[in-house]
This record gives C-alpha cells, sequence and structure tokens, in this order.
C-alpha cells in the first residue's frame, strides 16, 4: 500500500471492502486508503479499533421538527423516544395518561397561552377518542391543540372552534359529528390552517437553535447527512441566511439537503415559490444542498386521508392534496426550473398519478432527469414502481409504518392483503428501481438501526410477519440508507459509499450488521459516533 499522510482510523470491518481493517484519511478529509495495514506516516487512531465502519448513514425523509416540538409542547405518543436531555420518554397508551399530561401542561404553562401538545396515535391509544369534549376536561376556556402523530391531523378543544369560528366554517377536512357541529379533529392541512395558532406556527420565527438540535439528535443517531423536508425558512428573506449560517457552522454536525415548501394555493403564490426556491440555489454549499422541492399528493393512511384506488375497510378512498392533472402542470414546472422534487405519495392512486405526471413530463434533446421521487409510497404496485423506474424516477419508503401502524392498517385500516403490500422494498429491488428508506421524523423516531431492522423483519408491535416477501437483507437495507439515498439527493460523487476520493462521512458501530438475521440483532446494536469530512463529530 502506498504511503500516504493523513490520519488512519483502525476497525475491525469497513463495509464494502472485505478484510480490511484500516481507513486512512487525507487531511482534505477524502478517504486516501483503505486496506489492512495502516500506510506509513499517518497517525493512528484507535478510538473506533472494535467497530465497524460504515459510509455515514443518509436520511432521506426527516423534518427537523423535534428541534421545537420538545419545547413547544407536551409530548402525547406511544413510541418511546429520546428526549433532548438524553433520556427516554415511554410516552401514552391510555386516554388518562394523555390527560395527565395535558393537565400537567396546563398548570405548568401562562393561563393566556394555549395548551399544545404532539405526537397523539388514535390507533395506540385505549379509551374515548381526542376530540373536543374529552378536550374540554382540559380546559374548556384556554386553547388546546395537539397534533397526531401522522402530522395530519389535530384535535382541539371548544375555546379553538370558536376562537377560529369553525362552527360556520365550510373547509373540508373539519369533521362534524350527526348534528353538524365539529368534533375538534381537523384533517388535512386546509382544515388545521383554519386555526390561529397552525397559522402562527407556520409564520412563526426561524430557530436556530430548533434546527442545531436536530442536527445533533440526527448525528448521535448515527447520520451524517439528513434532510429538510418542506421548510419555509430558505424561501424568506428574514431567515434565509440565518439557515443557511446555522448548517455551514462547524458546529452542526450534518449534512442538510432542504427541500423548499412550493405553495399551490394560487398561481401567484405557487410562482413565488418556485422563484423562491430556485434563489435558494445560490446558498448551496457542501454541507447545505439546495435545488429541492416538496410537492404533496395525498393525505396518510392512518388517518385515512391516503389516495387509494379501492376504499379503505369502512369506506372512503381518501383525499387529493393536489389534483393530478394541477399536480402534473406544477412537476412540470418545477423540473423545467431545473429543482429536483420530492412528492408526498401515500396510497397506490397517488402513486399513479406521480408516475403520471413524471411519464408525461416534457423531455427536450439534452435533458437532464432531475431524479423526482415519490416519498413514503407505501402502495405503489409493481406496474407503478416499473413506471417510475423507466422515467428516471425513485422511491423512497416509510418502513417505519410496519412496525407501528401494521397490526392497525391490516385489522381496520386495509384489511391484510393490502397491508402486505406495505412498502414494497423487495419489489424496488428486484425491479432495478433505485430507492432508501426513511423515519419521516417526527412521524417515527430518527433512527438508521430501526430502519435496517423494520425492512430486514417487517414484523408488526404484536409480532405478526406483514408482507414477508418483502423483506430485503440488511446489506440491501443498508445501501438504501447509504448509496442509494446520495444518489436520490445527486450526492453519489461525494457520499454513500467508502471509497477512494469520497468524502470521508463515516458511521461507527458495534457489530458487523450485514451478519443480522433478525430486527432485534440490529436494534440491540450501538452506534458509537459519526465523522463529517474526516473529523469525528460525535463520538458516543
Amino acid at each position: 500500500m502506498a504511503a500516504a499522510s493523513g490520519t488512519t482510523y483502525v476497525a475491525r470491518g469497513i463495509y464494502g471492502h472485505p478484510g480490511a481493517t484500516a481507513l486512512t484519511i487525507a487531511p482534505d478529509g477524502r478517504i486516501q486508503a483503505i486496506g489492512s495495514t495502516p500506510p506509513d506516516d499517518t497517525t493512528i487512531d484507535r478510538r473506533w479499533a472494535e467497530a465497524w465502519l460504515y459510509p455515514g448513514f443518509i436520511e432521506a425523509h426527516s423534518h427537523p421538527d423535534t428541534g421545537w416540538l420538545w419545547g413547544a409542547g407536551a409530548y402525547l405518543g406511544a413510541i418511546e423516544r429520546r428526549t433532548p436531555g438524553g433520556g427516554t420518554d415511554a410516552g401514552c397508551h391510555s386516554i388518562e395518561q394523555v390527560l395527565s399530561r395535558l393537565q400537567a401542561a396546563r398548570d405548568s404553562t401562562d393561563e393566556t397561552t394555549p395548551i399544545l401538545a404532539w405526537g397523539y396515535d388514535p390507533w395506540h391509544v385505549e379509551g374515548s377518542p381526542l376530540d373536543r369534549r374529552t378536550l374540554d376536561q382540559v380546559s374548556a376556556t384556554r386553547p388546546v391543540f395537539v397534533l397526531h402523530a401522522s402530522q395530519h391531523v389535530v384535535s382541539v378543544n371548544s375555546a379553538v372552534i370558536a376562537m377560529d369560528a369553525l362552527d360556520t366554517n365550510p373547509t373540508p377536512g373539519i369533521q362534524r359529528d350527526p348534528a353538524g357541529k365539529p368534533t375538534g379533529i381537523l384533517a388535512e392541512p386546509e382544515a388545521i390552517l383554519a386555526t390561529a395558532i397552525a397559522r402562527a406556527a407556520l409564520a412563526g420565527e426561524f430557530q436556530p437553535s430548533a434546527l442545531q438540535q436536530f442536527g445533533v439528535e440526527a448525528s448521535h443517531a448515527g447520520y451524517t447527512t439528513a434532510t429538510d423536508l418542506d421548510t419555509t425558512a430558505l424561501l424568506r428573506p428574514d431567515s434565509a441566511d440565518a439557515y443557511a449560517s446555522t448548517v455551514n457552522a462547524p458546529e452542526f454536525p450534518v449534512r442538510l439537503a432542504a427541500f423548499c415548501h412550493i405553495d399551490t394555493s394560487s398561481e401567484q403564490q405557487l410562482a413565488a415559490s418556485i422563484q423562491a426556491a430556485r434563489n435558494a440555489r445560490q446558498l448551496g454549499t457542501a454541507k447545505l444542498r439546495t435545488g429541492f422541492a416538496k410537492l404533496f399528493l395525498d393525505g396518510s393512511i392512518q388517518a385515512e386521508t391516503a389516495k387509494l384506488t379501492h376504499p379503505y375497510l369502512d369506506a372512503g378512498t381518501g383525499q387529493w392534496l393536489t389534483e393530478p392533472a394541477r399536480f402534473a402542470s406544477i412537476l412540470a414546472e418545477l423540473d423545467t426550473a431545473g429543482l429536483t422534487v420530492h412528492t408526498h405519495g401515500n396510497g397506490d392512486a397517488a402513486a399513479r398519478a406521480f408516475a403520471d405526471a413524471l411519464n408525461a413530463l416534457p423531455l427536450p434533446a439534452g435533458h437532464q432527469y432531475q431524479r423526482h421521487a415519490l416519498t413514503h409510497a407505501q402502495l405503489a404496485d409493481d406496474a407503478t414502481l416499473t413506471r417510475i423506474r423507466d422515467a428516471g424516477g425513485t422511491v423512497s419508503f416509510l418502513i417505519n409504518h410496519i412496525r407501528w401502524w401494521g397490526d392497525a392498517e391490516a385489522d381496520h385500516i386495509l384489511g391484510a392483503e393490502r397491508a402486505a403490500r406495505l412498502d414494497p422494498a423487495a419489489s424496488a429491488e428486484r425491479l432495478g428501481l433505485a430507492y432508501s428508506l426513511h423515519s419521516d421524523s417526527p412521524v417515527t423516531p430518527i433512527d438508521p438501526l430501526e430502519l435496517i431492522a423494520n425492512a430486514i423483519d417487517r414484523r408488526t408491535e404484536s409480532g405478526r410477519a406483514l408482507g414477508p416477501d418483502q423483506r430485503i437483507t440488511a446489506s440491501q437495507a443498508i445501501n438504501a440508507i447509504t448509496r442509494s439515498a446520495a444518489w436520490q439527493l445527486g450526492m453519489e460523487s461525494e457520499v454513500g459509499e467508502l471509497a477512494l476520493g469520497m468524502r470521508a462521512d463515516v458511521t461507527a458501530a458495534d457489530r458487523n450488521l450485514t451478519a443480522c438475521r433478525a430486527g432485534d440483532e440490529v436494534r440491540a446494536a450501538r452506534i458509537l459516533g459519526t465523522m463529517l469530512d474526516g473529523t469525528p463529530t460525535s463520538t458516543l
């Protein structure tokens, strides 16, 4: 092996390089050598001598919301989560626990302010529904606003209904009882934004500390690249520079691909959003990746607003957030503007609409495929996946759905046959379609080991195997959160694999994950640290 200056990290194994135990990083942060013997004249670093080194893991679809949600309100979710202080929160599994936390939030906050909470999941909480009558037990006079785990539904009390005149608001998504009165359940953006609390949150000031907290959370989980899917901060002159400065600061420990929110409420807002997203490209750096946009086709499966070709078990086929014809037109505009679009689509009808729009894009001579992605893609069938592949597209699966909502979707929402097709990673693998796996944090915790575990196991909380024919191997799952995810983000020449000349973005774990055959083996692993451009960013 040729001599090289730099630092050599010795390890028990290096992913993608059988027999290699030495990874040498040049002073410029690029990988200079990989082998079984450290080169001469390098500094030897043994901090990960008992670890396995992997390409830095890439979170293909996340939201930095956890950075401010912990401080904004009470956590009511059923999934155990790490708290900002490094502890754990076991969450809520009964309506009594939910009400207890809300009452504690009421008693510990100023009586002139709303009572806020997040993470509530009706599929995991026993007892009364979290409607206005239940929330009125917390307070009948102070506004109570609870964001559900899906991020597509909120629960509010009578004070919010009165304050925002929801009684007389005809907006779809404001659910009503048989007498026509609002129940306090609001589904999807139009209904949620009928509340002043939601509008204020959307228009709120950018919080650098919240973004920083998210970056630290992602790094500690084992990621070296994360995403901000649907940011407005880069579109606003009062926050764009602060956002970029936060990400580019040395203490921000991950790269971040920022997807700009595209306002489709009117043609004027659409044009302004597209121009702002194009302008944001000027802020792109090695750490802050720009040139991306986010669109929505449908809602959420567990909220029964994802758009299906056949009804849910209790009737209804979901809801379009953007009608297919309009979506196709907007996608074409964004493609012409040179922006890569990730489109939220859960249902099979939404997946088909995405494939239709992708295949309808004009492709003049010299056109470069933008690698537009259908993100979530939970019920896409093989024919649709093939059409997406053939049009130069890609997909990203919210694989954690299988563990936490698989039982509900098999038994109450979709039926066992359709639920077995959730997140068809093996189909994408077989078809040669580039795909990634993601957490959709804060919908599920940001954790690469959980993604791998669910992809190889496909077991629900009750232990049932859901669509075992869609299982993939640990190596395939690792590829989905490294090389394939890097390709989706246009970063494959820099990160995503450990190879000579690539940026030294590295994740260290305490075991050979490719040898794991069951999800719990992966979950038992520990992330030992990460490295960005050859500089350790966290050693845990």
